[in-house]
């Protein structure tokens, strides 16, 4: 199967009349200005003809649209974070330790950092009823019975937030991720006792350790849905604890099929892919391309 090539959203957009671009959404006005408002990178567009790919990109930069354009592939050759267990700030450099891997990132070497922080979902609130609590009551204790058993899978539970580092320097790209919950933050110079407050300090001291950093926020506050492909879920469904009743989410928005099927089409390992991973990729690949058409210029 031919990969597609694409057009990836760069927001933020500054677009006065998305009317012009309706015939390459084949969405309405109002529906691609929900689009134009969404803050994270997405894709928008999928076409096997480069040639017009290229002509929608044209005439979106020209509507205001902040696009690039990439071939499907782009996404596959990502490479898949190495988990950084620990790390330090030495005179030489960031040294990222993974288990007995070790590997140091000097500080003027041109680096990318994704900042994922997500909502946490909604909790229930609660019930004004005896009764009602009684039913509820009820209810939690069958579902968390269920989920010990591992029947269902639970869908309060907050996703982890973490920093993403790339490398953009000449020869194979290195993708590095700091978990939340999962680094040891020894390496900052006065840790916390709260881990999200030392994944923030973690933000600062990278940004005040390379002059040439870039920290890209735009997945802060974004709400996560959960992949399309988890049983008995469709775009329609409150999923990971955002509901979509009217189906509003359109063309290769997270947690519709097409998303998954474009996914499959391109690399069948990406059809398990969080929305996490794949909007810290798309963000990665904004910059990468910026860099790209910057060095042809």
């Amino acid at each position: 199967m031919t990969v597609p090539y694409l057009i990836i959203s760069d927001p933020p957009h500054h677009v006065d009349d998305p009317t012009p671009a309706v015939p390459v959404f084949t969405l309405s006005a109002a529906e691609i200005r929900m689009k134009v408002n969404y803050p994270v990178p997405e894709i928008w567009v999928v076409d096997g003809d480069e040639r017009r790919i290229e002509g929608a990109l044209e005439l979106l930069k020209g509507s205001g649209f902040s696009v690039i354009a990439a071939p499907g592939s782009a996404i596959a050759d990502v490479p898949d974070a190495t988990a950084v267990s620990t790390f330090e700030f030495g005179p030489g450099g960031l040294t990222l330790r993974s288990g007995s891997e070790e590997a140091v990132l000097p500080y003027d070497a041109s680096v990318v950092a994704v900042f994922c922080q997500p909502l946490a979902p909604p909790q229930l609130s609660r019930p004004s009823s005896s009764a009602l609590s009684a039913r509820v009551s009820h209810f939690v204790d069958v579902t968390e019975s269920d989920r010990r058993s591992g029947d269902q899978p639970a869908a309060d539970t907050a996703p982890m937030a973490f920093l993403d580092l790339y490398t953009m320097a000449d020869g194979p790209s290195r993708h590095f991720r700091f978990a939340q919950d999962a680094v040891d933050f020894a390496g900052l110079r006065a840790p916390s006792r709260r881990a999200s407050d030392n994944l923030l300090q973690l933000v600062a001291e990278y940004q005040g350790s390379f002059p040439q950093a870039i920290l890209d926020r735009r997945c802060v506050a974004m709400r996560v849905r959960r992949n399309a492909m988890v049983a008995g879920q469709t775009p329609s469904d409150p999923i990971g604890g955002v509901s979509d009743p009217a189906g509003r989410r359109k063309g290769f928005s997270f947690g519709t099929t097409t998303l998954l099927k474009l996914l499959e089409s391109i690399a069948p390992r990406l059809k398990a892919m969080d929305q996490l991973e794949l909007s810290s990729r798309l963000v990665y690949l904004t910059y990468r391309q910026r860099s790209a058409t910057a060095a042809r210029a």
